[in-house]
């Protein structure tokens, strides 16, 4: 299959939602033979912060002969692809192309220093050899502005582009759980309601909150032939038909695919215990968003 798309730069952008799946599919992508990932998911080119203090400490791990983080053997390739004492996570930060690896960090070292973001930068990273795919998997990307989505389709105009998506309460509920093991919202109150909707008003919360016009926004720049979308309920229920049908859309070989579809590193993590009281506040919160998704998108989300 061809796997390079004709433009520079990614050939994908996967733009969400938060807490949708966007973990799952680095995972997927990063384990393909034909695809290279940058070490770092969340690039946030387009809207947010690319040099994060999270990122940089990476950046010093690695410059110190892939010393902390890096040293850790649940990175190592022969532990993802061959299962060996594979703890909770499988996602790496060294790929099966070293070479291109160390020329990301090469490249993204010279940009922190200036903290440069220019498309030319940008474009930079996924100047890739011509067989070896790649993407940018951002879930802020659900946020943008039309201004941000107008310039993402004047860098990388021949991207396409992945919208994931989860049922509205399920979404809110996992985003109040990884607040919670984050310390920033505090356990004992998850099912205090008016803690929860002050919660759920904040501005970045509200513009994670809604598929429907992510979608619409993005596609309307893109366009029907560049742009798909998926629901989580399905790479739950069907992983392998949603994970193969993803790689389809990216001219990728499923054969080609090393990790299982339901592999979920994230499945132990710590989840918040809501009352069906809470439950149901959450769905008549989000009522109108739950009938426009099921209008818009309509499957899974039916039994929403």
């Amino acid at each position: 299959m061809n796997t390079k798309s004709s433009g520079p730069g990614p050939d994908f952008l996967c733009i969400g939602q938060q807490k949708a799946g966007t973990g799952w599919l680095y995972d997927q992508l990063q384990a393909h033979e034909d695809v290279w990932m940058p070490p770092i998911k969340e690039l946030k080119f387009f809207n947010g912060d690319p040099f994060r203090a999270k990122h940089l400490s990476w950046l010093r791990d690695y410059q110190a002969e892939r010393g902390g983080f890096f040293s850790d053997p649940l990175w190592h390739l022969n532990r993802l692809f061959h299962n060996k004492n594979a703890r909770e996570s499988t996602r790496k930060l060294e790929s099966r192309f070293p070479d291109l690896d160390r020329r990301f960090w090469a490249i993204y070292a010279a940009a922190a220093a200036k903290r440069s973001r220019d498309a030319a930068w940008y474009l930079s990273v996924f100047n890739l050899p011509e067989k070896i795919a790649s993407g940018d998997i951002s879930p802020n990307y659900s946020t943008a502005t039309a201004e941000e989505i107008a310039r993402a389709k004047s860098t990388v105009p021949e991207a396409k582009i992945i919208l994931l998506i989860r049922d509205p309460v399920s979404r809110a509920k996992s985003a109040i759980s990884m607040a919670v093991r984050r310390g920033s919202f505090d356990e004992n109150r998850v099912n205090d309601w008016q803690t929860v909707l002050d919660f759920l008003n904040m501005p970045s919360v509200i513009a994670r909150s809604h598929a429907t016009k992510t979608w619409e926004s993005w596609n309307a720049a893109f366009g029907d032939a560049q742009c798909r979308y998926w629901l989580m309920d399905d790479i739950i229920r069907k992983p392998v038909e949603t994970r193969d049908a993803i790689l389809n859309f990216l001219n990728l070989d499923p054969a080609r695919a090393e990790l299982p579809a339901s592999h979920n590193r994230k499945a132990s993590r710590k989840k918040a215990v809501f009352t069906a009281e809470t439950e149901a506040r959450l769905g008549e919160y989000f009522k109108d968003e739950i009938r426009a998704c099921q209008n818009l998108f309509g499957g899974a989300a039916m039994g929403w």
